[in-house]
């Protein structure tokens, strides 16, 4: 199994599909300092700004969560 820890988060501006190898075998993490736990210093993992965005066959783990200001459908 593979892990991506992030340092910043994604920030998508376009329709996007992200296909991951499997829930088992790719994880991408938001805990930027590797403790386990939900503090300051972690990062979304993904910042949406527009668009269509598909999600698929992997683990998203310790990433913080802000809801937005969208205009259509957002927030």
């Amino acid at each position: 199994p593979d892990t991506i820890r992030l340092s910043s988060q994604l920030i998508i501006n376009d329709s996007v599909s992200i296909q991951g190898t499997g829930q088992n075998l790719l994880t991408i993490s938001g805990d930027t300092n590797g403790n386990n736990l939900n503090d300051t210093v972690d990062a979304r993992i993904f910042f949406i700004n527009q668009g269509i965005v598909n999600i698929n066959d992997m683990t998203l783990f310790g990433g913080r969560a802000q809801g937005g200001d969208g205009a259509i459908e957002g927030g």
